[in-house]
């Protein structure tokens, strides 16, 4: 075997293990929650936040996006799960948990290589919606 040759025959296994370590498992929204954010969050948590936190995102996110591919997701669609949640009757202290709940999963998504950005371009651009109330 030639130089030449073997250096293209290296060149080639070099761009087979960059592209196979670049490659990141494509996530739904309620595997990653699942296989990554909870395990690494409740570690951090303490047990009552971490009752309280799983329930939330089990009943009110993972049970609405659960087989949802984590790059799907648009502004507008988690606004409108904010907007129908305050229709709903839920509390200001909900909802807004429901917000930052989403805000902290994608930036971790983001963080973990899930993502390439956070899919709602910036959560400060979801409003927290009034109820009945005008609050």
């Amino acid at each position: 075997m030639s130089k030449s040759e073997a250096l293209k025959i290296l060149a080639k296994i070099i761009t087979e293990v960059n592209a196979a370590s670049s490659e990141t498992r494509a996530f739904t929204f309620g595997e990653f929650i699942q296989e990554v954010y909870f395990p690494y969050y409740r570690r951090k948590w303490k047990q009552s936040t971490a009752e309280a936190n799983f329930n939330r995102i089990m009943f009110h996110l993972v049970s609405s996006f659960e087989r949802q591919d984590l790059n799907e997701f648009r502004r507008e669609e988690l606004q409108n799960m904010l907007d129908t949640k305050t229709q709903q009757g839920l509390s200001f202290s909900v909802v807004d948990h429901l917000r930052w709940d989403m805000k902290q999963i994608f930036d971790m998504a983001v963080a973990e290589g899930a993502i390439a950005r956070n899919p709602p371009c910036c959560f400060s651009r979801l409003e927290m919606p009034q109820d009945q109330n005008g609050r």
